[in-house]
This record gives C-alpha cells, sequence and structure tokens, in this order.
C-alpha cells in the first residue's frame, strides 16, 4: 500500500490524536502556553517562582504525572504560589529551548525562581505527598542545588536542605551542578554526612551513590564498601517505605545492584528478599496500576537468567494482574502509561499474542494510538516477523503528529529499513521525506530533534559504506550529511 493511501487511511486516528492533543493536560491548572521568554518575565514581574514541566503528548511517564500529579486538588492548591509553564516537545522552538534549559529525556519539571534562577529538579515516580512538600518547601526559598550542596559538605545543611538534596533529580542534571568525573566522589561524601538524617533521605542518596557505581566501570568497590553497601541494601529492603521510595531504583536497577556489591553464594537471598519486598507492596494500597504491573520486572530477571524461561505459574500470575490493569485503568492519561509496561511486562514472558492483543486495541482508543504501534513493531520483530514489524512502524510515523514527534517516528522507521537491508529506492525516498518535512519546522536542530538525526544519519552512514560507490546515496549524502560535520 502507498504511503499516501496510508495517510488517508489513518486520518481519522491522525484527529482523534490532534484532539487529544489539544486537550493534553488536565484542566484544573491554568497552565502557561505562550513563550517561554515571556513566562519567565510574567514570574520576574509577579515576583513569583515559576513550574516549568517538559513533556509529550504520547510519553508513558508524562501521562502517569498527569493522572497521579497534576489533575490533583493537592497539586493545583500547592502550584498555586508558581507561575505553571507547560513546554510540549512539539512546540515552535520547543528542542531549542529544551537544549537552553539542559533538558533531554521527557518528562522533566524544573523550578526556577522569580529571577529566572534554576532551583531544582523534581524526581519522576515520587508520591503525591512528597510533591506537595517539595512545592511547599521550595516556594519561598531563593537557594540553588549548587548551594544546597555546598552547604552540606560544609556540614551547614538545613532539615530543609537535605530534603531537597535527596529528592533532587539527578539522572536529569545537565551536569551543571556535579560534572561526571566527580559525581561518585562528592555524592559518597554527602552519603558519609548522611547519617543523622532520616532513613528515607538516606537511602534515597545511598540508591543514588549505588546507581553512579554500577555506571562508573573504572570504579573500584573494596571488599570492604562492598561488604557495607550490601548490608545497607539488604536492611533497606526491609523496610516498605524505603523501597516504596526507592520503587524505581530497585525495579530497574536490581540486577546491576546485585552484580556490583552481591557475593554469589548471596545472591539467591537477595533475589528472594526483592521478590518479597515487590509482593507486600502489592499487598498495600501503596502502589499505583502501573507500578504493580511494573513490580514484577525484578522476578522476570532473576526468571530468566542464564536464557531461561519463567515457570508457568508466575507467568499466570502476571496475566492475571495485566489483565486486572487492563479492566480498572479507565482514565485516558493513566492507561497510556499503564498498558505500556502492561505489554513490555508480556513480551518479557513471551506472551505475544496476548501483547499483540492489548496493543491492538490501544491503536483505536489511546491518547497516543501511534505509540502502540510501535509496541506492535517491536513484538513483531521479536517474533521475527520483520515485514509486519516494519509496517507498524511506517504507520507509527504517517500517524504521529508533530515536529518532533514525527522526526522520531520516521527516523525508527528508516532505522528498521537500514537494518534489515530493504529495499534502497524506499530508504532514499523516505529520508527526503522526513527531512524535507521537518526542515520546514523552525528551529528543529536542536535537543532531541539534533541528538536523532545525528543517529539517523550515522546509521545512514554504515550502510552506505555498502553502497559507497552508488550515485543516488552520493546525492543523499550532498543533502544531509553536513548535519554531523
Amino acid at each position: 500500500m502507498k504511503s499516501w493511501l496510508l495517510t488517508i487511511f489513518f486520518t481519522g486516528m491522525i484527529m482523534s490524536y490532534m484532539e487529544a492533543q489539544s486537550a493534553s493536560m488536565p484542566s484544573n491548572v491554568n497552565w502557561y502556553r505562550g513563550k517561554i521568554e515571556a513566562a519567565f518575565d510574567m514570574a520576574k514581574e509577579k515576583n513569583r517562582p515559576l513550574f516549568l514541566y517538559w513533556g509529550a503528548v504520547w510519553c508513558p511517564p508524562c501521562n502517569k504525572m498527569k493522572k497521579t500529579l497534576f489533575a490533583t486538588e493537592e497539586f493545583k492548591k500547592a502550584v498555586a504560589g508558581y507561575i505553571p509553564v507547560y513546554l510540549d516537545g512539539d512546540d515552535v522552538s520547543a528542542q531549542k529551548w529544551g537544549e537552553k534549559l539542559g533538558v533531554r529525556g521527557y518528562p522533566t519539571m524544573l523550578i526556577y525562581s522569580a529571577q529566572g534562577s534554576e532551583l531544582m529538579r523534581l524526581p519522576i515516580g515520587a508520591s503525591l505527598s512528597e510533591y506537595v512538600s517539595l512545592l511547599n518547601s521550595i516556594e519561598k526559598r531563593s537557594k540553588n542545588i549548587k548551594d544546597v550542596l555546598n552547604d552540606i559538605l560544609a556540614g551547614k545543611g538545613s532539615e530543609s536542605d537535605w530534603k531537597i538534596f535527596s529528592s533532587y533529580s539527578w539522572d536529569q542534571d545537565s551536569e551543571a551542578i556535579l560534572k561526571d568525573g566527580e559525581r561518585v566522589g562528592t555524592i559518597k561524601k554527602v552519603l558519609d554526612l548522611s547519617s543523622t538524617q532520616s532513613c528515607l533521605i538516606k537511602s534515597k542518596i545511598f540508591f543514588y551513590y549505588l546507581s553512579l557505581l554500577i555506571l562508573d566501570k573504572k570504579n573500584e568497590i573494596s571488599a570492604d564498601e562492598r561488604a557495607t553497601l550490601r548490608n545497607e541494601f539488604l536492611n533497606y529492603l526491609r523496610i516498605p517505605d524505603v523501597v516504596f521510595s526507592n520503587f524505581e531504583s530497585i525495579v530497574y536497577n536490581c540486577v546491576e545492584i546485585l552484580d556490583a556489591v552481591v557475593e554469589k553464594k548471596q545472591i539467591s537471598e537477595f533475589e528472594e528478599t526483592i521478590i518479597k519486598s515487590m509482593a507486600n507492596l502489592r499487598n498495600s494500597d501503596k502502589l499505583s496500576l502501573e507500578q504493580r504491573v511494573s513490580s514484577f520486572n525484578p522476578e522476570i530477571s532473576f526468571a530468566t537468567k542464564d536464557q531461561k524461561k519463567c515457570e508457568k505459574k508466575l507467568v499466570d500470575l502476571i496475566i492475571t494482574e495485566v489483565q486486572s490493569a487492563s479492566k480498572n485503568s479507565v482514565d485516558a492519561y493513566d492507561r497510556q502509561d499503564v498498558m505500556s509496561s502492561a505489554i513490555d511486562l508480556l513480551m518479557k514472558v513471551e506472551q505475544f499474542e496476548l501483547a499483540k492483543t492489548l496493543a491492538s486495541a490501544e491503536t483505536k482508543k489511546a491518547v497516543a494510538p501511534f505509540y502502540f504501534m510501535l509496541e506492535l513493531a517491536a513484538i513483531a520483530e521479536k517474533e521475527q516477523k520483520i515485514d509486519e514489524a516494519i509496517r507498524w512502524k511506517e504507520q507509527a510515523w504517517l500517524t504521529s503528529t508533530g515536529g518532533a514527534t514525527r522526526f522520531q517516528m520516521g527516523a525508527g522507521y528508516i532505522t528498521m529499513l537500514a537494518k534489515f537491508k530493504q529495499d534502497k529506492k524506499k530508504i532514499l525516498e523516505s529520508v527526503d521525506q522526513l527531512f524535507q518535512e521537518v526542515e520546514k519546522t523552525e528551529d528543529w536542530f536542536h535537543g532531541r530533534s539534533k541528538r536523532v538525526a545525528v543517529k539517523l544519519l550515522e546509521t545512514l552512514a554504515m550502510w552506505g559504506n555498502e553502497n559507497s560507490a552508488d550515485k543516488d546515496f552520493a546525492k543523499l549524502k550532498k543533502k544531509y550529511f553536513s548535519y554531523i560535520k
């Protein structure tokens, strides 16, 4: 089927998505949607701090924030003293602003003083009460995170300083505060100084330090430090409030943490403790629907080590949880997040047919249907149905809207064409179509779009090595490769 026919076929989906985009934020807060320069001017004029949310309509964690935070009365009250700004990644010049503000991934939440100084990057995945507490604490402050860090290192950190430091989204820091080469040492000093702080504050710093050790392959952990970290880790796993507060670190980093600090003979004990801690949380009322689904990730990772498959008992339990989540997730924002995690979980336990059924259903009713076309492409690729995977990637591109989003979707489609050595003509035509469209967009070669473009062109350069003598490839290279010089 020709691309233009596909476009016509999916016009209904595009229109429904555009309607969702126009109402893409909960209406209880009066979000500023004009020029960002004017928002900072307004904050200065009114002497109010500025809360800036950087997100995208299709992004699952962004939709989670809309449901669990932005739509609540508690957030509305907490942000009443701020200028609340929504910067969508597809807005005009949004990627340029993203670059300027040092933000990369969706979602990112930043707080600026009335004078425009960055004070805080809020974490993703905190509880509603923690967000409200942070917003209330920061509203009247003018102390930036660098000064907070310096005071803590000097032994002068206040209770509020420690609270803000431990909740700062260090993973989203743009290196303005800590350069990569100094992070491990600095956070270790802060961890050592945190002994008099609350268990929750210490645990957040501890888990961030562990994440740095995992990433820093050059850092040798001494036997004594490994033993200390191991014991602390085990103790924290036995405290439900700590597990909940550090849920994402444990769920998504647990395998790497075990490899880094736990002796082989103790691995089973730690795995069992982690599985039990997740089950305990599921038996409480703390977890959201998406978190309930995600809480099975550690157990799947442990069960599938060494190319093993999950036992039927675990698979059945996961299917039951996914079906329950699908039934109970009725809010559109919540569902975008919940069903994405549910489908990913089913893929991990090789329940492809059920994953496909759920993803197909979401293409007809989701906030961003094209996102679930990507899920269908991933399922098809897992099943080694390459033609089907490519078709879904193409449909995701054709039905997506918004400059940065469409560019990302199109780049993903072309990357798959090159990866599986598809028809040269199709690749060249698609590249032309993609760049001709995006080049009409103001300030497009910045931020996320720039990173996507560079990665795509590097992929095409590798593909072109096999077509180096081809005249058509030479033309493509002349047109677009100046972007990566």
